[in-house]
């Protein structure tokens, strides 16, 4: 078996798929708790939030913002009254997404514990870390993550290195002896393979490798780095375990 002491994860469409069941799920909390409700241009926050979400996203950026600041923008922009704090809106987000486990990753925490093998998320997140924990430990329960590092709590982001050194030393661990698994090949394996980790793995569950890798060649992002493809979390266990 590899001498692995630590195993970090990313959490979307890692651990947790991302589905949504409200269109509307990043600004939805604004709604149920405005006073205002009549006055506002519903239609217009949604072209709003969905421009400013593409255009962050695709920007690449090595920093982070929180939840906070975008809906506070929202709420500026469009003059949104609302009738609680701006804290009470940014933890009901996430309760309008309908994420389930990815298959396999319930066997492959039970492999990691049986081995006493500990592991963390480190995951790119505008939202709350506690949430996203909680919903982690609420679809795959039975496991103890260590804890969730999100970078929305640390300023820098996936694929900055020091996103992910930050959460190996969290961990009181050797990032040559780590290994981190993401479904992502720039932010996930160029990140972790930059920050020193001794194995980057995509977790290429849905089949979408060679997509990326058009994608990064038209944007001029790197491709050309060492990491390992595996299918499924079977595959992952097979190949910790044998050299």
């Amino acid at each position: 078996m590899k001498n692995i002491n630590g195993v970090f994860f990313d959490c979307w469409d890692t651990l947790i798929s991302f589905k949504v069941k409200n269109c509307n799920w990043n600004f939805q909390t604004l709604m149920d708790h405005s006073i205002n409700k009549e006055e506002i241009d519903w239609d217009g926050l949604r072209h709003f939030c969905e421009k400013f979400f593409f255009d962050y996203y695709n920007a690449h950026l090595d920093y982070e913002v929180k939840i906070k600041q975008v809906l506070n923008l929202f709420v500026t922009y469009f003059n949104i009254k609302l009738d609680c704090e701006l804290d009470v809106c940014i933890h009901e987000i996430l309760i309008h997404l309908d994420p389930q486990p990815v298959e396999g990753i319930g066997e492959f925490l039970t492999f990691l514990d049986e081995h006493n093998i500990p592991y963390a998320c480190l995951s790119n997140t505008i939202y709350e870390a506690d949430d996203t924990k909680d919903l982690i430990e609420k679809l795959i329960p039975g496991h103890e993550f260590q804890f969730v590092l999100a970078s929305s709590d640390y300023a820098v982001k996936k694929p900055n290195p020091i996103f992910f050194q930050t959460g190996v030393k969290h961990a009181s661990l050797n990032i040559e002896d780590c290994i981190y698994v993401g479904d992502k090949i720039l932010q996930d394996c160029y990140g972790s393979y930059k920050a020193g980790f001794k194995y980057s793995i995509l977790i290429d569950w849905q089949n979408r490798e060679q997509k990326q890798l058009t994608h990064l060649k038209k944007i001029n992002k790197p491709t050309d780095f060492p990491y390992k493809r595996v299918s499924s979390y079977l595959e992952l266990k097979n190949f910790i375990e044998n050299d």
